[in-house]
């Protein structure tokens, strides 16, 4: 009934119905929903904030990661993980990425989780919290040098032979 009405002003004047009726729903709600669109726009300039620093260090987390153990036949993968998580603060959803490793004679083996308020976020967490894991990574670190290791090895008996 209230879209009817709405329209039916709009309709009746062609040059200020439509401006007639935006300011008339300014004065109508304006008070009413002003805290929440302060709010939304609080939240929005915060997120905007910590994704232009997400963005530099997101591929410098997944590069280091990769660079350290990522070869040939292994690869990490980034999975969303379900959760219906909210931000304490912000009363907007987290989001939950798990970093994955297949390789090295292992298949989705979970290397570390991020949560935060997008997934790139959260990939970039995940690939941070799996660089911390020092132990973790110097095993695969040693993995990939006795791959490559084998690699030239093999090259080299190639040549040889060849």
């Amino acid at each position: 009934m209230f879209e009817a009405y709405v329209a039916a002003v709009i309709l009746s004047d062609p040059q200020e119905g439509l401006f007639k009726v935006v300011e008339w729903l300014k004065a109508l709600w304006g008070r009413t929903i002003k805290e929440d669109i302060e709010k939304a726009e609080a939240a929005k300039k915060r997120l905007e904030t910590q994704s232009t620093g997400v963005e530099a260090t997101e591929k410098n987390s997944k590069q280091r990661l990769s660079v350290k153990i990522v070869t040939k036949g292994v690869s990490i993968d980034y999975k969303d993980l379900p959760g219906e998580k909210r931000d304490k603060n912000l009363k907007l959803p987290l989001y939950t990425v798990g970093a994955y490793l297949t390789g090295y004679g292992e298949v989705g083996r979970l290397l570390a989780v991020g949560t935060a308020l997008s997934k790139k976020e959260a990939g970039q967490k995940a690939a941070e919290a799996a660089l911390q894991n020092k132990r973790l990574i110097q095993a695969y670190e040693e993995k990939k040098r006795q791959y490559m290791q084998a690699k030239d090895d093999s090259a080299l008996v190639d040549r040889l032979l060849g």
